[in-house]
């Protein structure tokens, strides 16, 4: 199964059909179904017809609260508050700090452009929903989304990490349960578009996005400058970097990313941000060599 999002492309080989129907449990924390779930939401955002000003976030609390059901109802109390400001749209995330304490990261879309009262005024929000956990005023961030598509990939290398990874298996001990670990609201424009592949052209489309990752992570990669990241398209990022930057690591991760026993990786799937454009182009390639044997 082939999926084209926005941004990104998933491809995996059909499961066999289970059934009867799972029982559902606590959440724990950040699975392997969340952490998919939230990376595919976010291919699926169409940043192109995004409205309004983006504002990037990350919000921190000294003390542990005694529950998730605690953590969820200081959510609660700071998106209620920043609706009475206009706010368009909003998606959050929960990890965890070593020491086993929530923050909060996110964004939220507004329908106008904020002043600095207004950006100071939504940091007081937090602070107060928060309060009885210690929430420094001084300690929490807000920034301007330059690049709708940066700020995606920014909080899909977030949700993208191990569920081992720190800031995702450090729940703390005290919560039987972790609740929610990400969520959004307003209206996303969003678009998906699935195509049935057979095992052969599988094989073939997976090779083709390994390539292109490996592609990629040689030229495209966003730099850090002075306190900002700088991303790929971002005019100034072109002007400083004309052959862009290479991620020498993310270069070792996408050569590995299909080894494995046979029977591993035989079945892999692959999940990438890959721009639409490309990805019918991917297709339209497979189509074309497809054609030109059976002609043959």
């Amino acid at each position: 199964m082939l999926k084209i999002y926005c941004n990104g492309i998933t491809l995996s080989l059909p499961k066999k059909s289970q059934s009867g129907g799972a029982v559902r449990s606590k959440s724990t924390g950040w699975s392997e179904s969340s952490t998919r779930s939230n990376t595919q939401f976010l291919y699926s955002v169409n940043s192109e017809e995004l409205t309004g000003f983006g504002y990037a976030f990350t919000f921190t609390i000294r003390d542990l609260p005694p529950s998730p059901d605690d953590w969820y109802q200081v959510r609660k109390r700071f998106f209620q508050r920043v609706k009475r400001m206009g706010l368009v749209r909003y998606h959050w995330v929960t990890e965890w700090q070593r020491r086993g304490v929530p923050h909060l990261h996110g964004c939220l879309y507004f329908g106008h452009e904020l002043h600095f009262n207004e950006i100071q005024k939504i940091k007081s929000h937090w602070s107060k929903s928060a309060e009885q956990y210690v929430a420094n005023f001084k300690a929490q961030d807000i920034k301007i989304i330059e690049s709708a598509v940066g700020w995606l990939k920014y909080l899909a290398k977030h949700g993208s990490r191990s569920k081992y990874h720190y800031q995702r298996s450090s729940k703390p001990s005290e919560w039987d349960s972790s609740g929610r670990v990400w969520g959004k609201g307003g209206e996303w424009p969003q678009k998906l578009t699935e195509a049935d592949l057979g095992t052969s052209d599988y094989y073939i489309l997976r090779r083709l996005a390994k390539r292109w990752r490996i592609a990629d992570s040689r030229t495209n990669q966003p730099v850090n400058f002075n306190g900002y990241t700088l991303y790929p398209d971002n005019p100034l990022y072109r002007q400083m970097f004309p052959y862009g930057v290479k991620n020498k690591k993310r270069i070792k991760q996408a050569k590995t990313s299909l080894k494995g026993n046979r029977e591993q990786s035989s079945v892999r799937g692959m999940s990438e941000w890959i721009g639409e454009q490309t990805a019918f182009q991917m297709l339209s390639y497979l189509t074309s060599i497809k054609t030109d044997s059976e002609q043959e």
